[in-house]
């Protein structure tokens, strides 16, 4: 998490960032800009999202831009990456603060309001 902005409960911790970032951190191919995006942003903004059931233009605008999440989200909703996250995230073990099953129901309630979630803007 940047410096510059105050943590949400929803924020990732290290210990699942580590468990979660070989899947989103894929090494860019070919020439062309380099990402300049942090993607444990990109996760977190998501991770806030699916739990507000906000709208993409009501993301705090701490995180990254919505167009950026969005299309983070429809690339790794597509290839399958997002639902692989979510499962991981939701079979880790639990922090202290939140049982193991809390959090994992607390991770698949928004899945199934993956078209809510790309119809909203």
């Amino acid at each position: 998490m940047p410096a510059y902005r105050h943590a949400y409960e929803t924020d990732l911790t290290d210990e699942q960032w580590q468990i979660i970032c070989s899947l989103v951190e894929v090494p860019q191919q070919g020439p062309g800009p380099r990402r300049s995006v942090n993607l444990r942003e990109v996760v977190n903004a998501l991770l806030y999202k699916q739990r507000t059931r906000c709208q993409w233009r009501m993301l705090p605008h701490d995180l990254p831009p919505r167009s950026t999440v969005s299309g983070y989200y429809q690339r790794w909703k597509e290839s399958g990456v997002w639902d692989q996250v979510l499962h991981l995230l939701s079979t880790h073990e639990a922090t202290p603060a939140m049982p193991a099953h809390a959090r994992a129901e607390r991770l698949r309630q928004p899945v199934a309001r993956h078209d809510a979630m790309v119809a909203q803007g």
